[in-house]
């Protein structure tokens, strides 16, 4: 663990009100930026904006990973590789490990996606698995069939999202907000509230367990 020993409660350390600022920040300038046709949309979002900034805070403050927390801009930084980490996954053995007996629901796990040139990892979680069919289903990203792989076909979904194999790499440029643009490396992106409390649920000693 690279953060400080919490040996106090989140509340009353310093870093969380640090985090709770920046995450306020953050969020209320991305609700600024929505178009609004009713008030009511955005009020239900700000009533419940202090609930999870507060239960994100918590969950960084607390975690063990082995990567360092950035308080004044609310996320992880690691170091960045020269390009994006996938080119050891290969999509037989992403299949292979996505239809084990290991595969729960709420695993946490990496996915690729490019959109208009720019390469990044996300973080996204399993909701629902159908190994009979060789399906499984993320919460963000969609619907995944691994049948495809046999075949020699990419593992990307209808979204254009490429299901990943978790290891150290991926996760920590997942969590780190990593982009990439060719060879050349972009300035991070920030994570979602989504992200920051799915990379509180990584287990760092195992990545097939919750």
């Amino acid at each position: 663990m690279e953060q400080d020993s919490f040996w106090q409660g989140p509340q009353t350390h310093p870093h969380f009100h640090q985090l709770c600022h920046a995450l306020y920040e953050r969020e209320v300038d991305k609700l600024s930026a929505l178009p609004i046709e009713s008030a009511a949309p955005l009020q239900s979002k700000l009533k419940s904006l202090s609930h999870y900034i507060s239960r994100t805070a918590h969950a960084l403050l607390n975690v063990d990973a082995p990567i360092t927390i950035d308080c004044q801009n609310a996320g992880w930084s690691a170091r960045q590789a020269a390009k994006a980490p996938i080119d050891d996954q290969a999509d037989a053995q992403i299949s292979k490990w996505y239809q084990g007996k290991h595969l729960c629901l709420g695993l946490v796990v990496p996915v690729y996606h490019q959109q208009q040139g720019i390469e990044r990892i996300v973080l996204d979680c399993i909701d629902k698995i159908d190994l009979e069919k060789g399906v499984i289903r993320c919460n963000f990203s969609g619907r995944y069939t691994f049948a495809q792989a046999s075949e020699g076909q990419v593992l990307t979904n209808n979204h254009g999202f490429r299901l990943l194999k978790p290891n150290r790499k991926t996760m920590l440029a997942a969590c780190s907000g990593h982009r990439w643009v060719g060879k050349q490396k972009l300035q991070p992106q920030p994570l979602e509230l989504r992200e920051l409390l799915l990379s509180t649920q990584i287990n760092w000693q195992n990545f097939k367990k919750v």
